[in-house]
């Protein structure tokens, strides 16, 4: 699906979806051009908007008018139901980073099941960004 940060510093996660060649399961909604999560399950602090902050920094759409923000602030899901929404095994999530800060603790996922036939690409392009964004991005700000 798409990454996922789970850093208690909380990052936010923009995600751009498609695939690189033909599949026959194709992502529904890929790039929520719906303007909301239509076809996807979402778990923790997920919204679906335009161009995300504002000025020098402004990050907009990688194509169309939407793209996906996914926060690890508060609003997001604790790990131990966040294994449960992405269907891992218990402690996965703190596997990802043990020693930084204590581990992981929370985040927000996005989902949604396809089938595709072997050899396919799934192409998932994304913006991480750090705390300080974070801090001073109303849209970010707006999401809590």
């Amino acid at each position: 699906m798409t990454r996922i940060n789970l850093h208690p510093l909380g990052v936010v996660l923009i995600a751009f979806l498609g695939f690189a060649s033909p599949a026959h399961g194709q992502l529904l909604n890929p790039d929520f051009e719906t303007g909301n999560f239509t076809n996807w399950q979402t778990s923790g602090n997920c919204a679906v908007m335009g161009t995300f902050g504002a000025g020098p920094n402004a990050i907009a759409p990688d194509s169309g008018s939407f793209q996906a923000v996914l926060l690890s602030q508060p609003g997001s899901t604790v790990a131990a139901p966040l294994e449960t929404f992405l269907g891992l095994a218990p402690g996965a999530i703190a596997a990802l980073d043990p020693v930084s800060f204590g581990g992981p603790t929370q985040g927000s996922a996005i989902k949604q099941t396809i089938t595709v036939v072997a050899g396919s690409t799934l192409t998932i392009r994304y913006n991480g960004l750090p705390q300080k964004f974070c801090d001073t991005t109303p849209e970010v700000q707006a999401l809590d």
